[in-house]
């Protein structure tokens, strides 16, 4: 079980948006420790927005506080200088666990629409 120290930090970041019963199961059975190294590096790393990648779509939660909406859309609008597809979504009132929150249904479809519209 989840310490009472870690709840209340899944409270404004992993799952802020849910009911106490739903954060404690999403927390207990979802996360986990990471190095920080993928964080860390992503902040020196240095990407070539313009180079041609992939279809790329950046869906984000309006209600996420470990990666903000804000964020992802900054992010696209550095990818839109590519020749590349870019798309970006927001989905109102969505933590960063926004598939694993009710209704996920929701996003899943979009990602799936989005990936028949782009041939995938």
């Amino acid at each position: 079980m989840a310490s009472s120290r870690e709840i209340p930090k899944s409270q404004y970041t992993f799952v802020n948006t849910l009911p106490i019963t739903e954060q404690r199961a999403a927390y207990e059975k979802y996360v986990m420790p990471e190095s920080r190294r993928v964080p860390r590096e992503s902040l020196t790393a240095r990407a070539d927005f313009e180079k041609p990648h992939p279809p790329l779509l950046l869906i984000a939660g309006s209600a996420d506080h470990i990666i903000p909406a804000s964020l992802n859309h900054s992010n696209y609008a550095k990818y839109k200088t590519s020749p590349s597809v870019t798309d970006f979504k927001e989905f109102a009132g969505r933590t960063h666990f926004l598939i694993g929150q009710k209704d996920w249904e929701e996003v899943a479809d979009y990602v799936l629409a989005w990936l028949s519209e782009k041939g995938m």
